[in-house]
């Protein structure tokens, strides 16, 4: 799906907007997939309010990935992850 969905881009931003369909537990092994990711530079989800166990794997992809660089999460709701977040 990811090869489908992505093969013709030449942008190294990986955006959620295409998984909006699937539900936050189907979200889960996208986002650890993303640990050994050596494409994408960028993560975006917006307008989703996340699950704890996303937001927390989210945090290890950042911390694990050598690739990642740039997070951008727009009106997700993390409000209450901030101490997480930024740890």
């Amino acid at each position: 799906l990811v090869d489908t969905v992505f093969a013709h881009r030449i942008s190294h931003e990986f955006t959620f907007r295409e998984f909006e369909s699937l539900s936050q537990k189907d979200w889960l092994p996208i986002i650890c997939a993303l640990r050994y990711n050596d494409w994408f530079t960028k993560i975006t989800i917006e307008n989703t309010k996340l699950t704890s166990e996303n937001i927390d794997e989210l945090c290890t992809v950042i911390r694990l990935s050598k690739t990642i660089r740039d997070l951008r999460l727009v009106n997700c709701g993390l409000r209450q992850y901030e101490h997480s977040l930024n740890s």
